[in-house]
């Protein structure tokens, strides 16, 4: 700045001299074009050093963030009540509107009795899953009562048959006892006969005394052989229909018991754990240790407090309503698609403002800058450099299945512009409206270029006064 002023002041001192203090030359039409178009590139010092140094635009705008209120409701729901106009300050979570709850209440009410059951049914689930247990356990115990059967069965069998062995023993017994008294009846007859003989031929004392005791031993020995008989028949009766009638039952005993204990048996283990698992599967069928049915009915019931709870459309931050739409009675939802009002955030507000791309070849975060808004004439604001945002619309290409084709751009075309983020210092921002209108400079050194600039947005914020013109 100090050089190309000393330049211009030498160049008017020089003219000054040479035209008209020394008057070397003639001040003539050709000299005056000369002089004053050498002038005029002189001037573009001042214009190139403005640029750069202190980049100036007149299109810098404040932006807040803006959130689009839109009813998160699955259909179309009445709205009830609007709390909120248009404008007016509000807090974040301030109710704004209210639509109809009684659908989405009786929703939330039929679920908690699905979920009510959905527990009770938790408590069958346990209550079967123990019994089947159970089940499995008395049918392995059976088992193990049947194969005692089965072991006493066949030690039935065993005893049975070993009495009919005894029997046959006893029967063998008794026919060699008969078959020994039948040879002392022989021997008692004929002692009979010997005796009745002697009696005869010898009417004796002694002889009547002999056949005395061979009458008496004949019927001793009649009477045993009855005996024997006697024995023999009892042994062969039991020997034969009984004995055999006791081994019969016993082996069918035996045979019902080795059913009941092998096939039937396993078969009703089979059928009860069969019944275990399934009752098992159904208890244990969780996720996060919650049993399926009930972990669906929950994400249900949380699903429908939430459209419960967003029935009431509360603020998303400090801010104001603006293009308020909706009024009592209206359907909103799925019928009335998009926004019924647009919420602006107090908080995080800043100015942006386009430059071209010469003009940002020396500007970085935190150079000081001069606001001038058009809604406030006369004063200036001062702010920041938050950031120059890295990118432009310009250089997105679409994804396509075409090939990119370039050409050159026409001559009128303005050139690629890039956004600076600038940071107002005051905290207190609430008189500057969404989208109010200013110029900006930046400054990114000190000296004579920064005060030249200060003069001119200074002046263009005095100008607000007057321009535009309504006429």
């Amino acid at each position: 700045m100090f050089l190309g002023l000393v330049i211009t002041f030498s160049y008017i001192g020089v003219v000054w001299l040479i035209f008209f203090k020394l008057k070397l030359l003639k001040f003539t039409k050709v000299w005056i074009a000369v002089s004053v178009v050498f002038g005029l590139h002189l001037l573009l010092i001042f214009l190139i050093g403005l640029r750069f140094v202190t980049p100036y635009t007149k299109h810098a705008k404040v932006v807040q963030h803006t959130i689009q209120l839109i009813p998160r409701l699955p259909e179309p729901t009445l709205v009830t009540k609007v709390l909120v106009k248009p404008h007016e300050p509000v807090t974040k979570g301030q109710p704004l509107f209210q639509f109809d709850r009684r659908p989405y209440q009786y929703q939330v009410n039929a679920l908690k009795a699905q979920l009510a059951q959905a527990e009770q049914n938790v408590l069958e689930l346990k209550a079967s899953s123990d019994a089947a247990d159970a089940e499995v356990a008395e049918a392995r115990a059976k088992k193990v009562a049947l194969k005692a059967t089965l072991k006493a069965a066949k030690a039935s069998v065993d005893k049975a048959r070993a009495e009919k062995d005894a029997m046959k023993s006893s029967l063998d017994a008794g026919i060699a006892s008969l078959a020994e008294t039948n040879e002392k009846m022989a021997y008692a007859q004929e002692a009979m006969q010997i005796a009745e003989a002697v009696k005869e031929g010898n009417a004796g004392a002694i002889s009547n005394l002999r056949y005395d005791q061979a009458v008496t031993h004949l019927k001793e020995t009649k009477a045993a052989v009855d005996v024997a008989q006697a024995n023999v028949k009892e042994a062969e009766i039991a020997y034969g229909p009984e004995a055999n009638a006791a081994i019969q039952v016993a082996v069918a005993n035996e045979a019902r018991a080795l059913a009941a204990a092998g096939p039937e048996a396993d078969a009703a283990i089979a059928v009860a754990v069969a019944n275990q698992t399934k009752a098992r599967l159904a208890y244990e069928s969780q996720i996060d240790g919650v049993n399926t049915e009930v972990a669906q009915y929950q994400a249900q019931l949380a699903e429908a407090q939430y459209y419960l709870d967003n029935t009431t459309m509360v603020a998303p931050a400090n801010g104001h309503v603006f293009n308020l739409q909706v009024q009592e009675g209206m359907v909103a939802g799925i019928i009335r698609a998009g926004a019924i009002a647009s919420f602006v955030v107090d908080a995080d507000r800043y100015v942006l403002a386009p430059y071209t791309q010469e003009q940002l070849k020396y500007v970085k975060p935190n150079q000081p800058v001069e606001l001038a808004m058009d809604l406030y004439p006369g004063q200036i604001f001062k702010g920041t450099v938050s950031e120059v945002w890295p990118g432009s619309g310009v250089g997105q290409m679409l994804p396509s299945g075409r090939l990119p084709e370039f050409h050159p751009l026409p001559p009128e075309m303005p050139q690629t512009l890039f956004a600076v983020q600038i940071k107002l210092d005051k905290e207190d921002e609430s008189k500057f409206p969404i989208g109010t209108q200013g110029a900006a400079a930046i400054y990114t050194s000190g000296g004579g270029w920064a005060a030249l600039r200060r003069i001119g947005i200074r002046g263009y914020s005095w100008a607000n006064w007057l321009y535009p013109l309504d006429f």
